[in-house]
């Protein structure tokens, strides 16, 4: 693959309220900064009721300082009642299709729903695939097939993840969430992928039309370590996203490369764990220390992890809502909320732990990582208000074993700016939460400071898609 391209930026006009989220290619002249807004919404009770950890974290292939203020107007202070799985649209082939797939730091492979329509007469056939927002293979001149023997595929997939189909293309099996998890099938091929003016080869997995598991939804776009995930195959050295709360949720960003770096003057750091047993099970995944969390003015500190500095290993994740914490970590903080706030109801019905009949009074709380950055929570980051019951609970959870690896989920990351400096090796976060009257401030505390560098818009929403349904 070739080296990395320099990235300086390019400015277009950016006056479309609904944009959907494209990722960009580093290239000279072009730097990628995406905005996310919201399209539908779906109650986390919808997520818990059939959800165990084997559906949560990782998606493998089978085989093997502060992070800012507070603001305390009251929609900031509120619990989160929906969860959101952020969609990226994409320009594939020649001439260019749009198709869709969520965004996911946990997974690799980057595949989309695909039409098998051979025969490029049948304009029923590809109506139909058009109108389920399928990839048309057929229609597009720049359309490579991988075969069995091919680079890529001996490359990019380990024998026990790779079949060879009817005719000697290149299948494969990728399973998200463990041996109990959905699949996604399909073949490995290539194509033309186009952000902005640049237009690139990404190999990519064509999936089958007929998953039972995804039927009807949008592929996936990985950006894991792994080597065929977007990040990889694009040779990029950061990405960001910015997931706004719900009542701005229109001021989500994505960012890659340049574009991708700290908007406020106080950034916090915590370096991804590389080395250690996590790092060694789970070398795909971004993981981090967590060194304890805060709540009210008690710290609770956690310990065993793999890295032996004092803190559990987590990892990061954008496609599962919740948090899940070392079962010892987690009983700390159970207990503490037990005597700041009260005994608990457990929710057999919508899958927590600790519900709260409406009106109690949850302290502040803040996690913290290992290194000592600090990052401030909302209520909406750790609070789920269901409607039909009338409960609050908490969204955090035990993770299955003590010593078990824990995961920090999309809901906790809501309102921060989340960095990933993948050459540096280390996560960096902000809040754009200030500490003013929302109706003075909106424009300041909605969104990140926009650098001299615009976007390459492209379509990008954010859906509450169920990855898991």
């Amino acid at each position: 693959m070739a080296d990395r391209i320099p990235a300086v930026a390019i400015a277009i006009p950016s006056l479309i309220i609904f944009l959907v989220l494209m990722p960009g290619i580093v290239t000279a002249g072009l730097v990628p900064r995406f905005k996310v807004s919201p399209k539908a919404n779906k109650q986390l009770r919808d997520f818990f009721k059939d959800r165990a950890w084997d559906t949560v974290g990782q998606a493998t292939i089978p085989g093997d300082g502060d992070g800012g203020g507070s603001n305390n107007d009251g929609q900031t202070r509120a619990p989160a009642t929906t969860f959101n799985t952020y969609v990226i649209s994409l320009y594939v082939g020649r001439p260019p299709q749009i198709v869709y797939g969520s965004l996911d730091v946990g997974s690799e492979l980057v595949w989309v729903p695909c039409s098998f329509c051979e025969d490029r007469t049948n304009t029923a056939c590809d109506q139909q695939a058009k109108q389920e927002g399928f990839y048309l293979m057929s229609s597009s001149e720049s359309f490579v097939g991988q075969t069995c023997g091919g680079t890529n595929c001996l490359n990019f997939l380990p024998n026990d993840a790779r079949r060879c189909d009817g005719i000697g293309r290149c299948a494969y099996v990728y399973t998200y969430g463990g041996a109990n998890g959905k699949k996604t099938s399909g073949t490995l091929s290539m194509d033309e992928f186009t952000f902005g003016s640049t237009k690139i080869n990404v190999s990519f997995g064509c999936g089958f039309p007929d998953q039972v598991d995804f039927r009807g939804q949008p592929g996936v776009i990985g950006l894991n370590r792994g080597r065929v995930s977007l990040v990889t195959q694009l040779q990029l050295g950061r990405f960001s996203y910015y997931f706004a709360p719900e009542d701005r949720a229109g001021d989500s960003v994505f960012r890659f490369a340049e574009d991708a770096v700290p908007q406020t003057s106080r950034p916090s750091y915590t370096r991804f764990l590389t080395t250690g047993a996590a790092a060694s099970r789970y070398p795909l995944l971004y993981i981090v220390g967590l060194a304890g969390v805060r709540v009210g003015d008690k710290s609770l500190s956690f310990s065993g992890g793999s890295d032996g500095d004092g803190s559990i290993d987590a990892f990061l994740s954008t496609s599962v809502p919740v948090t899940y914490l070392e079962r010892t970590a987690y009983g700390l903080l159970k207990q503490e909320l037990t005597n700041t706030v009260g005994f608990a109801i457990g929710s057999s019905v919508l899958g927590l732990d600790m519900c709260y009949t409406d009106g109690k009074v949850f302290p502040d709380m803040a996690l913290v990582f290992a290194g000592g950055a600090v990052m401030q929570l909302q209520p909406r980051n750790y609070l789920y208000r269901d409607a039909s019951t009338g409960l609050e609970c908490l969204t955090i959870l035990p993770s299955p074993d003590a010593g078990g690896l824990s995961l920090l989920g999309s809901l906790i990351q809501t309102g921060t700016h989340m960095i990933y400096d993948i050459e540096g090796s280390r996560l960096g976060f902000e809040s754009f939460d200030q500490p003013s009257n929302r109706a003075s401030s909106a424009s300041a505390a909605a969104s990140p400071q926009i650098p001299t560098a615009a976007a390459i818009a492209c379509s990008v929403w954010c859906v509450v898609a169920s990855m898991f349904l």
